[in-house]
């Protein structure tokens, strides 16, 4: 097993100057991976090199009118997280009920569909079924 160690900078450690403060010292520090919100993934590519996860909290529907033109705007490789993380503002941290079963789960749903990326989840241990 390799071990990695992760720096969470969403938007619970407040705003963007204190999230790239801590995205700073996980750099000098050398952390393997920073965790934050999609809006944020272009600038803390702009801070340096590092391993960047995005939480994915747009649920798992996505309406396009072109399919070929929505695929074509993912963006390139600058503002592209090398990872999602669902489960924030989802059922990883109770926003929203876990399912009876897992196969209406809305978290697993969009782990399941995006495309060409490395795919976590974010959990919080509220209970037994978690």
């Amino acid at each position: 097993m390799t071990r990695a160690v992760w720096v969470k900078a969403d938007d619970t450690v407040g705003d963007w100057d204190d999230r790239r403060a801590r995205i700073t010292a996980a750099l000098e520090a050398g952390a393997d991976w920073v965790l934050v919100d999609e809006d944020d993934v272009e600038r803390v590519h702009e801070l340096g090199d590092i391993n960047v996860a995005a939480f994915r909290t747009d649920g798992n529907v996505t309406l396009v009118d072109d399919i070929d033109e929505a695929e074509d705007e993912t963006g390139d490789a600058a503002t592209r997280a090398d990872a999602i993380v669902v489960g924030k503002n989802g059922e990883g941290d109770a926003t929203i009920d876990l399912p009876e079963d897992f196969s209406g789960s809305a978290d697993l749903s969009t782990l399941r569909r995006d495309g060409d990326f490395d795919r976590g989840a974010y959990v919080r241990i509220l209970g037994t079924e978690y």
